[in-house]
């Protein structure tokens, strides 16, 4: 695969990663079979939910995703600085990339309770169906069984 190919689709996620609206990329790295993005978060409660679900729907990639802290110095200050880190490795690094980004638009799309397609204007694939639970609802939330109290019920 040629380099301008992995860099375009890097970019084209990048794209994604900063409209979802959690995290804006400072660094894109590419490698023979990854992707990897250096990011400050913009709104990380937002970002723990679009990552809970990420992590519950990904396959056919290996994602590491963790917090990264280093040191900055200005003006002989030292301080400590922290930053998400998203790697993505594939041996169809293209096809996951692609992926990637349509799974990460459809979990800030649930996040928020919109459409996938106001997420983000990056043309992915978008038809795959991902299981995102609802967040606090019981498990027996649907059984027909259990009709208690006010609102919608089963007919039957």
């Amino acid at each position: 695969m040629s380099a301008d190919i992995l860099d375009e689709v890097a970019q084209r996620l990048s794209s994604v990663i900063d409209n979802i609206g959690c995290l804006k990329v400072r660094r894109v790295s590419t490698g023979p079979d990854t992707i990897s993005y250096l990011c400050n978060w913009i709104d990380e409660v937002k970002w723990y939910e679009v990552l809970s679900f990420f992590l519950l729907n990904e396959r056919g990639w290996r994602s590491d995703i963790s917090k990264r802290y280093f040191k900055i110095v200005k003006d002989g200050e030292a301080t400590i600085a922290a930053g998400w880190r998203l790697s993505f490795q594939s041996e169809d690094i293209v096809g996951a990339a692609e992926r990637v980004g349509s799974l990460l638009i459809r979990c800030a799309a649930a996040v928020e309770g919109v459409d996938p397609g106001t997420v983000a204007s990056v043309d992915f694939d978008l038809s795959e169906e991902i299981d995102i639970p609802l967040v606090y609802s019981k498990a027996t939330r649907n059984d027909p069984g259990l009709q208690k109290g006010k609102g919608a019920s089963g007919i039957g």
